[in-house]
């Protein structure tokens, strides 16, 4: 598997810059190798990332250089993109709102769960966009409940006599 790597150095004076890096990069899933090395699976959408990360820091003052790295045989970058703990987080966050909203339980207003639900099906949606290297059911196990969750969240439709 081949890999893309940036390099980067941040400008010092310049805090926002480093925030708005740090916050780009981990939108985008990077590993982080060390300090100022991140690494993408080479996928479209790691280069997209990766070249929007670089040129607002090359305009922010920074320094930003991105290559693909093709890692030496016996090593392996993959664990660094293992989600498996984020989905599993995700799915007990859709459980417990869908568990709020049970009959008998009371805990939550059906207009706190749809907000909610909205909340969690764009926490969805950012962990499937960095999810480069599915491994399982994870993601369809949490749609499936999201689903669940949506639909009992949508207000009931008055009967057509």
């Amino acid at each position: 598997m081949s890999w893309i790597l940036l390099i980067t150095t941040l400008p010092t004076q310049h805090t926002a810059v480093r925030q708005r890096t740090w916050r780009a990069l981990k939108a985008a899933g990077a590993a982080t190798l060390r300090d100022g090395g991140y690494l993408l699976p080479a996928q479209p959408a790691g280069e997209a990332a990766f070249g929007a990360i670089a040129a607002d820091l090359q305009q922010s003052g920074g320094h930003a250089q991105m290559l693909r790295a093709q890692p030496p045989e016996g090593t392996d970058f993959t664990p660094l993109f293992n989600r498996a703990a984020a989905w599993k987080t995700l799915q007990a966050d859709v459980r417990a709102v869908a568990a709020a909203l049970a009959p008998g339980k009371g805990q939550l207003a059906p207009e706190a769960a749809l907000r909610e639900s909205r909340k969690l099906r764009r926490r969805y949606a950012a962990l499937a966009a960095i999810d480069y290297l599915p491994q399982g059911e994870a993601a369809a196990t949490v749609e499936q409940a999201l689903q669940a969750l949506e639909q009992a969240t949508q207000p009931e439709q008055p009967a057509v006599s």
